[in-house]
């Protein structure tokens, strides 16, 4: 019987890479001193390097300073990110709503997300979702990561249910499909992103929000 949906939150919850898209425009235009390339190509570039969040950060951060002329230290770049989140945010449409909708269904809500903690709830907040869930682990809270089970089933002992009654939601394949599957968890695939290993099991998948709610609610 399922009795708990825990979500990722990047590109599942929100649109991360809208959301960066808009972000690296406000780094060129704050820290490119007399760059080699326009505006729009350096966003196309900078997007390609971060490959959605998992792309090789240090070198996308030599790139901008050595070959682009961004005139800022790694720091600055970092810390500009969660400076930016508030006006750079792009929600997927009806999230939120879902969300809500699902809680009125008796669902207790999770998060399991990989990245900093006051990166990952500022996103919660300016997203309109605190409040709407029972528990949030966030890796660098907790020195667990995704694909690592454990971080899994660590949000199912916080929400105080098995893994076999609760659904994992998330968009890479390698991190929130493996790694929930692995917990004993069901799954589902939002988005479809992300390599998919030879021979892994098939899950279903939803390209869109009102498709995830309605697989959810028909569970």
């Amino acid at each position: 019987m399922l009795k708990a949906v825990v979500f990722d939150l990047d590109n599942t919850l929100y649109d991360r890479n809208a959301t960066a898209e808009r972000y690296f425009g406000i780094l060129y235009d704050r820290y490119a001193v007399d760059p080699p390339i326009d505006r729009a190509e350096a966003v196309k570039r900078t997007m390609a390097l971060d490959a959605s969040g998992y792309g090789n950060r240090p070198e996308m951060r030599r790139i901008m300073r050595e070959e682009w002329h961004y005139a800022a230290t790694d720091e600055q770049i970092i810390g500009d990110w969660e400076g930016c989140i508030p006006s750079c945010f792009v929600p997927f449409p009806g999230a939120r709503e879902m969300l809500i909708r699902l809680r009125e269904r008796g669902l207790l809500l999770g998060v399991v997300t990989n990245g900093y903690g006051s990166v990952q709830r500022t996103k919660l907040r300016v997203g309109g979702f605190d409040g709407l869930f029972d528990d949030v682990v966030i890796s660098r809270e907790v020195g667990l990561s995704k694909p690592d089970p454990a971080i899994f089933q660590l949000s199912t002992t916080h929400l105080g249910v098995r893994p076999r009654d609760a659904v994992y939601v998330g968009d890479y394949f390698p991190n929130d499909v493996i790694g929930a599957l692995k917990a004993g968890m069901s799954v589902i695939w939002y988005g479809g992103r992300g390599p998919v290993p030879a021979g892994a099991p098939t899950v279903p998948m939803v390209p869109s929000i009102p498709d995830l709610e309605n697989r959810l609610l028909s569970l």
